[in-house]
């Protein structure tokens, strides 16, 4: 028998931002959204740690731009003491160097405020599903670097997110920009998805001919 909606478990959500008018708005349509729970809210990284350790909620909602300790830093430190957190960056304006650091330490998601919110709601769940969110214009510069450098997200990773975004005539205008070892895993990731496709149409085809 399915449970009610109001027995099931709630995404239990973290709101971390200085701007007190942000963290009230974003808890008031957080919680307005079956299934999520704004359980904590915090001022600067500190507070932000030591109420992760005492609710230990399932997902962090993390600006970029915060007192104290900064936002990196303090996301350091909630993975080094869970490194299941899920943590999710926001941020006023995309910057390369700070979505490097965000998946260098471990974080799940790096994403612009001024996204829509019902996009704001699907990463949330994305992530609490153990996936991962790059804006697509920061992707392609995360994965040149990943592939010199070692990180918790792998190459792999991230092309995927720019094949889900992209068309494959789009994908090919990229290559040239990106290293052999890049471009190696690119061409893994669109044979993959040329051999499902193949597998989908013949699967069709069966179907048709039963």
């Amino acid at each position: 028998m399915e449970k009610a909606a109001s027995e099931e478990k709630k995404i239990t959500i973290m709101v971390v931002d200085d701007h007190e008018i942000v963290r009230n708005g974003l808890e008031s349509l957080l919680n307005s959204i079956p299934g999520f729970q704004v359980v904590a809210r915090a001022a600067s990284g500190h507070d932000a740690v030591m109420a992760y350790c005492r609710l230990n909620p399932d997902i962090v909602l993390m600006d970029m731009n915060m007192p104290d300790l900064t936002a990196i830093f303090a996301a350091e430190m909630l993975i080094k003491r869970d490194h299941k957190a899920k943590i999710i960056m926001t941020t006023t304006y995309l910057r390369e160097e700070e979505v490097f650091l965000t998946f260098k330490i471990g974080a799940k998601a790096y994403i612009p405020k001024d996204i829509p919110f019902a996009h704001f709601e699907k990463i949330i769940n994305k992530v609490y599903l153990g996936g991962t969110h790059i804006p697509l214009e920061m992707a392609w510069c995360l994965a040149k670097r990943v592939g010199r450098e070692e990180m918790p997200i792998k190459v792999s990773e991230i092309l995927k997110i720019i094949t889900e975004e992209l068309s494959p005539k789009d994908i090919i205008r990229y290559l040239d920009s990106g290293s052999q070892y890049t471009r190696r895993c690119l061409y893994e990731i669109l044979f993959d998805l040329q051999e499902k496709e193949k597998s989908e149409i013949e699967k069709g085809g069966c179907n048709e001919t039963s």
